[in-house]
C-alpha cells in the first residue's frame, strides 16, 4: 500500500513538471505578445518553480 502511495506521488510530480513546462511556455508567449516591455512572467515562473521544487522535496526528500 505504501508503494502505491509513493507511485501516485511520483505521478503527481511528473504531472506538475509537465504542467509547469507547458504553462510557462504559454505564459511566456502571452507575455511577449501582450506586454513585451514588461516581463511579468519572470517572477511568476520563479515562484512556480519554487513550488515545484517544494513538491519534489515532498516526494523524494522524505525517507
Amino acid at each position: 500500500m505504501r508503494e502505491r502511495s509513493r507511485e501516485l506521488q511520483k505521478r503527481g510530480l511528473w504531472y506538475h513538471v509537465v504542467l509547469f513546462i507547458g504553462g510557462t511556455m504559454l505564459l511566456v508567449s502571452a507575455n511577449l505578445i501582450l506586454t513585451p516591455a514588461l516581463l511579468w512572467v519572470v517572477p511568476v515562473t520563479i515562484l512556480w518553480g519554487v513550488f515545484l521544487m517544494w513538491h519534489a522535496w515532498q516526494v523524494f526528500g522524505k525517507g
